[in-house]
């Protein structure tokens, strides 16, 4: 999966693939302007025993860019290019805002004590994975809506309707 960003601080083109490696190569705008210039995403997904544990977004930024092998300082030239590994999702300081996977540019001008940053989105694989009750849940009612979508219906019913699912997304 490919996709092209263009910011008024650099461009970049990221190219995803199947296995979770993200390629990223762009271009600073005027790299002379800036004292130095990095890139830097969240560390990948961890990996569990059990489903409950696998791919579980960071609970806060610390943790989600702590020893990240996802990060590369950008030649002066403002040229880069960089394979990483697909960063994970985290939570914001205030534990609640889930950031989606991302890589930063992170531009210090010369002279400034704040960087700039220029954040590269990318596609969240796991948008179901929380450390909290998404919004949507909310009190038992959460359970009615599913009941009164699909009715109640016994175990080989909801296997048949989900081969069906399946077969018709092409996910099988």
């Amino acid at each position: 999966m490919k996709r092209v960003y263009t910011s008024a601080h650099a461009d970049a083109s990221i190219d995803i693939s199947d296995d979770g490696v993200v390629e990223i190569v762009g271009q600073v705008h005027a790299p002379e302007a800036y004292e130095s210039v990095t890139l830097l995403a969240a560390s990948p997904p961890t990996r569990g025993v059990s489903y409950a544990g696998s791919a579980l977004p960071f609970p806060c930024p610390q943790i989600a860019f702590e020893n990240t092998p996802n990060q590369m300082v950008v030649p002066q030239s403002g040229a880069f290019m960089a394979k990483m590994w697909m960063p994970n999702a985290y939570y914001s300081h205030d534990g609640i805002e889930r950031v989606p996977p991302s890589i930063f540019l992170t531009l210090r001008k010369k002279g400034a004590s704040v960087p700039v940053f220029v954040r590269f989105e990318l596609p969240d694989r796991f948008p179901l994975r929380t450390l909290t009750h998404r919004k949507e849940r909310t009190g038992p009612d959460f359970y009615t809506r599913k009941a009164d979508a699909i009715g109640v219906r016994g175990q080989f019913e909801i296997m048949q309707m989900l081969e069906r699912v399946k077969v018709m997304h092409g996910t099988g």
